[in-house]
């Protein structure tokens, strides 16, 4: 597998990034997911986030919350899930700017923690996990149940269009950073229709959009995993395999396969295994996302 390699990144990124603090809280009884209240509030780029604990299947997981100022509590607000890198967490995560965007559009962002920095794709521990996180943030703020969204940086995003598998009709739509899809629709339950962004390197040498081979024009169908990835969701969301492509910014492409339940989109950029925000490869990721995310305000309907 690829996280292997991967790991050696999340570690230089978790240094880099601001640090988390006492993960807390008191022991919750074990029938049904409980909570605790915030047992710290940590500043994040001038944005305080709530460090939140809450006990599903009997374990106590931690995330953290970002409510912003500009929330207004008569309107019922989106709320994006955004997952860490493998070896990553929040506090890795809420430095990368989202939280910028949300204080500007009025979007609740929740920054989960997966046990020992990886997430569960093999079995549906985190999948519980962010299903009760969901309900509870929805029960002390005003969710708009039609807009949840999940996003993830490198296995973080394979987290994210893993949630689409296992909670139909529940995600609106996803967006996967430095990865597409390892697994692919085959593996869900059901496969079903999904709205997924992808934003990937093209010089990625942890997740290789070619397999490792670079055409000296640039990137052009690559044959290695992700031209197979796409084609997968491609076909399960019953798109166009005939893709409409731009150059956006310099160096930076972007593909869309026109679907009925929305499109399925890829931006290529000059960079590596990366989330920018806009000061290195010529994108910016999290306005690049919610620009995505904004136009999707009800999930496709599971049948």
């Amino acid at each position: 597998m690829r996280w292997f390699t991967a790991f050696v990144f999340a570690l230089a990124l978790g240094g880099a990034a601001a640090c988390g603090g006492d993960d807390g809280g008191d022991e919750a009884a074990s029938d049904g997911p409980t909570s605790t209240v915030p047992v710290q509030i940590m500043a994040v780029d001038g944005h305080d986030h709530e460090m939140r604990t809450i006990t599903v299947d009997d374990t106590e997981r931690e995330y953290w919350l970002f409510r912003p100022t500009t929330l207004d509590p008569a309107t019922p607000a989106p709320l994006v899930v955004d997952l860490h890198g493998i070896q990553g967490s929040a506090s890795t995560m809420s430095p990368l700017g989202f939280s910028n965007v949300a204080e500007r559009e009025g979007i609740v962002v929740a920054y989960p923690n997966a046990v020992d920095g990886v997430w569960d794709l093999e079995g549906t521990t985190d999948v519980a996990f962010v299903d009760a996180l969901v309900d509870e943030v929805s029960a002390s703020i005003a969710i708009d149940a039609e807009r949840v969204y999940a996003i993830g940086y490198s296995m973080g995003g394979e987290m994210a269009t893993f949630l689409t598998c296992h909670l139909p009709g529940e995600i609106t739509a996803v967006a996967s950073v430095a990865i597409f899809d390892q697994r692919g629709p085959q593996a869900c339950p059901t496969p079903s229709p999904a709205r997924v962004l992808g934003i990937l390197g093209e010089l990625d040498r942890i997740y290789s959009i070619d397999d490792g081979v670079t055409d000296d024009d640039g990137f052009v169908d690559p044959p290695g995993p992700l031209a197979e990835e796409v084609d997968a969701w491609a076909t399960t969301n019953g798109c166009s395999l005939d893709y409409e492509e731009q150059a956006v910014e310099e160096g930076v492409v972007r593909r869309e396969y026109p679907c009925e339940s929305g499109a399925l989109v890829l931006y290529i950029h000059p960079g590596g295994h990366s989330w920018d925000m806009g000061t290195q490869d010529g994108l910016d990721t999290n306005e690049v996302i919610w620009e995505y995310l904004l136009q999707y305000t009800e999930p496709i309907d599971p049948g």
